[in-house]
């Protein structure tokens, strides 16, 4: 379904919708790349975090 009118005018909330749009998926975006980054932190972290927990149980 086009949101152009037969006069060739835009209706009023198809802008509204694209705003929306655009923001979800930055949204998603940012949750993609927020877990990304912090696997790689976690992985790069990990060995060290763990070897620091280990020494000081015993």
């Amino acid at each position: 379904m086009s949101d152009i009118t037969s006069t060739g005018v835009r209706a009023a909330g198809a802008t509204r919708v694209g705003k929306v749009r655009f923001f979800m998926l930055a949204l998603v975006c940012a949750a993609v790349l927020v877990n990304y980054l912090d696997r790689a932190i976690l992985g790069i972290a990990a060995p060290a975090s763990a070897a620091k927990c280990i020494s000081t149980r015993r």
